[in-house]
């Protein structure tokens, strides 16, 4: 199975597990000075955070070929009884969307950032790649659920991704070498490095022994953009 993640770079899985689950990518972008977040995923989004997370739509606008559609979501803090309001823009081309969550942008300024943005809807997915002025503020990453396995946790292997590796070799296996970590004391999870990914394998209901026999025969590779 292949996905274009958010930098345009094509993450091919290959395992024995079932691969027909949907991928999320996700990059951190510096725009004048301040961090955003955007997340790229299949069409149709907007739809599932609405029903999932009561995002209450707003608006409507036809934008560079595609959709984009804005919601907002009040947040109540229990102790203080203040809110905050988060408006998200889901942009649709068809192919993919992609989604920015924003609590200090309104609709002119979502669409001046939108313009600043080169947008590449493809067959295999939507690509968002810094322009304008815009840069990355760090690696992208790919997520994507692999039943009876965890949750796959993607990153291209740069010199960064590297030097936060163990110095020690891990044990081989078919794609690569294998880790074991934790999130947190008693928390663990298994850390495949491939020669082009770091992959955080995170256990689902199956547990870590099973997300570490599913890990020995996977096969990821991040095949940068050209």
């Amino acid at each position: 199975m292949t996905h274009v993640a958010i930098d345009g770079g094509r993450v091919h899985v290959t395992s024995d597990a079932p691969l027909a689950a949907p991928a999320t990518s996700a990059g951190r972008y510096v725009v004048d000075g301040v961090i955003r977040e955007i997340t790229t995923q299949g069409t149709g989004f907007f739809d599932v955070l609405v029903a999932a997370e009561g995002l209450a739509p707003t608006e409507d606008y036809q934008v560079r070929g595609g959709a984009l559609r804005l919601g907002r979501t009040v947040h109540v803090d229990p102790a203080t009884g203040s809110e905050r309001v988060d408006t998200t823009a889901v942009w649709d081309a068809g192919d993919g969307s992609l989604a920015l969550t924003t609590s200090d942008l309104d609709t002119e300024q979502v669409l001046a950032l939108l313009d600043r943005l080169d947008l590449r809807p493809g067959p295999e997915g939507l690509a968002v790649l810094p322009a304008g002025g815009i840069g990355w503020h760090d690696a992208p990453q790919l997520v994507k659920e692999l039943p009876g396995i965890g949750l796959l946790e993607v990153l291209p292997l740069s010199a960064e991704v590297s030097g936060s590796l163990p110095s020690w070799p891990g044990t081989p296996v078919a794609g690569g070498e294998l880790y074991r970590d934790e999130v947190a004391p008693g928390v663990p999870f298994v850390v495949l490095v491939t020669e082009t990914a770091r992959v955080n394998v995170l256990p689902d209901d199956d547990g870590i022994e099973a997300a570490t026999a599913g890990a020995t025969e996977l096969l990821v590779e991040w095949e940068r953009a050209s």
